[in-house]
C-alpha cells in the first residue's frame, strides 16, 4: 500500500466515528472491504465499501484493460442509486485520473 493505511482490521475509533470492518472480499485484481460507521451517541449505522484495485504495476500499466474496465462495472454496479458520490484516490492521481475518465466514458457510452 503506497498510501498510509486508513482503514482499520476490526473496530477502530477515531475521535467520535466507530469504525468497523465487516468483510475482506479477495479477488483476482482487486479487494473489496464492507465497512459500518456509527457516530458516537447516533443510532444510525451506515455501511460503506471500500474497493482497493491492486493489480496497476508502479511506474506502469496494466496488461490488460479487462481487469480495470471490470473493476469499473463492479463498482458501479454496488453503489446503490441512492448512495452519495463515489470517492476515488491514489497516490499520484494518475489511476485516479484513469479511473474517472474511463467512468465517465462508460456513461456517455450507455446514452
Amino acid at each position: 500500500v503506497k498510501c498510509v493505511r486508513y482503514w482499520p482490521d476490526e473496530t477502530e475509533v477515531y475521535g467520535d466515528i466507530k469504525v468497523t470492518l465487516i468483510e475482506t472480499e479477495p479477488l483476482a485484481e482487486y479487494v473489496i472491504r464492507t465497512f459500518t460507521v456509527q457516530k458516537k451517541g447516533h443510532h444510525e449505522i451506515r455501511e460503506l465499501r471500500q474497493f482497493h484495485f491492486t493489480s496497476w504495476p508502479d511506474h506502469g500499466v496494466p496488461c490488460y484493460a479487462t481487469g480495470l474496465l471490470g473493476f469499473i462495472r463492479q463498482v458501479k454496479f454496488l453503489n446503490p442509486p441512492d448512495a452519495g458520490p463515489i470517492v476515488a484516490h491514489c497516490s499520484t492521481d494518475g489511476r485516479t485520473g484513469c479511473f474517472i475518465a474511463v467512468d465517465i466514458m462508460f456513461g456517455h457510452g450507455r446514452e
